[in-house]
Formats: structure tokens, C-alpha cells, sequence
């Protein structure tokens, strides 16, 4: 990963710059993996399972306080989140509770994340992100 500064210094092309997604465009990689750029990306059918040490204690941490003004916006767009199938509701109490982080975009709409560090100590099975040159290499 590029902080930006570098990555405007060295010129790495960017999909939230004008100039990055030329690049793209101009050498045919929006073409070539049109299915990498469409929709929500979401992996339908796949049933995950995760291995989780059972020695490790369930943590049920507190949510963030969301800004009172962000509030009728972010329940849409949950709903918005469950109506496309990327979340489900959960009903009664879960062992595992991850607080979750809301964000504001540039174009107002709301950017979603979980804060994961203490569930990720319970996982015991760990895989490299691969780099851009092993995705996108033939």
C-alpha cells in the first residue's frame, strides 16, 4: 500500500482521480475485467466458514455514537444494505459484537466499516493480500 503523496509522486494511477481511470481506460483493463468493476463485487452462493479458537472469550464491544445528523442516513442505507442481501439482521444477542464505524463520503452518501480488531484475535487462520501485479497477471 501507497500513502498518496507517494503515489502522486510516483504517478500510480488511481480509480478516484480523473487521470488514474484514464489509464485504466486506455489500456483496456476496465474492459478486460468488466465483471471486477460492476455491481457490489459481492460472492453469491458462497457460505464462509470461519475457523474461530474456541479458547478465546466472545467480545461484545459498544457501538460508536453515530452524529445525530447521520442517523436517518445511515438506517436507509442499512436497509438499503439488507434489501441488496449484502447484510441480514440479527436477531437476540450474539456472542461476538464488533462495534461498527460510519464514515461520510465526498458525495454525502455513507461508507460503512466494521472495527474488527478483537474478533480478528480469535481467528486462527491467516492469508497474504495478494498485490495488484498477482490479480491482475494472466
Amino acid at each position: 500500500m501507497l500513502g498518496k503523496e507517494i503515489a502522486t509522486q510516483l504517478k500510480v494511477p488511481s480509480l478516484d482521480d480523473e487521470a488514474g481511470v484514464n489509464v485504466f481506460k486506455q489500456e483496456g483493463i476496465f474492459q478486460k475485467y468488466k465483471l471486477c468493476f460492476e455491481d457490489l463485487g459481492k460472492l453469491k452462493n458462497v457460505q464462509l466458514d470461519i475457523p474461530i479458537d474456541k479458547d478465546v472469550k466472545p467480545v461484545a464491544q459498544q457501538m460508536c455514537r453515530v452524529t445525530f445528523s447521520w442517523r436517518d442516513k445511515l438506517e436507509q442505507k442499512l436497509n438499503e444494505l439488507v434489501d441488496l442481501d449484502v447484510f441480514e439482521r440479527a436477531e437476540g444477542p450474539a456472542p461476538w459484537i464488533s462495534p461498527d464505524v460510519v464514515v461520510s463520503k465526498p458525495n454525502g452518501d455513507l461508507h460503512l466499516c466494521v472495527a474488527m480488531r478483537q474478533g480478528n484475535g480469535a481467528i486462527r487462520e491467516g492469508h497474504r493480500i495478494p498485490i495488484i501485479d498477482e490479480i491482475l497477471h494472466d
